[in-house]
């Protein structure tokens, strides 16, 4: 089963009930939502020109996503979504994720760590998580979070459903009109009520 992600980093988290807590970020590639009106004037969305500032920068002037520069409109994940930045991207299969994952872990122990599944959209890679999470060499993960749009049914509910899995807090992020996103494509209530479910 491949994954495509486009960095694991440690850090502390840094917003929610974990902030502060010591942390292995996996940011997945690929998003549903372009989030184009971020930083943008407050204006009627019939006056809104949007000026995205990934559209400015080209791909091909850089080497890895570490030069890439920060933006101040538009989503400042870009290129953990826009198929431009996919060449930066690692894709590999699960057994190479663990390896990665844990490589950056401290004592390669997930004891006192957390693990932050963010993106992109975290939540459209479902399919992989029951196998990455089932891996022996992740058993002694203990809490995660996922950094989520709260847009994405769950569908892979053999994990989300089990009681053998890390305990799971969501960092729930829908995307009001100033996202530039249509309120009945961003903000999903039934769907923050699954998510609720699944503690």
């Amino acid at each position: 089963m491949k994954v495509r992600y486009t960095e694991i980093f440690y850090s502390l988290q840094g917003e929610g009930r974990w902030v502060g807590t010591p942390s292995v970020f996996l940011r997945l590639f690929g998003c549903n939502f372009k989030c184009q009106g971020f930083g943008m004037p407050e204006v009627s969305a019939g006056q809104r020109q949007l000026s995205d500032e990934r559209h400015w920068i080209n791909p091909d002037d850089y080497t890895s996503m570490d030069g890439l520069p920060l933006v101040k409109t538009g989503c400042d994940s870009y290129a953990s979504w826009d198929p431009r930045f996919k060449r930066f991207a690692t894709t590999t299969n699960i057994d190479s994720v663990v390896i990665d994952l844990l490589s950056i872990t401290p004592r390669n122990q997930w004891e006192e760590i957390h693990l932050v599944v963010t993106g992109g959209e975290p939540m459209l890679w479902q399919r992989i998580y029951g196998p990455l999470f089932k891996d022996p060499m992740m058993s002694s993960l203990k809490h995660m979070t996922f950094e989520t749009n709260t847009t994405q049914e769950l569908r892979w509910n053999d994990f989300f459903a089990g009681t053998d899995r890390p305990w799971i807090t969501w960092s729930c992020s829908p995307k009001l009109s100033s996202s530039g996103e249509k309120w009945s494509d961003a903000i999903k209530p039934d769907v923050a009520k699954e998510y609720y479910a699944v503690q």
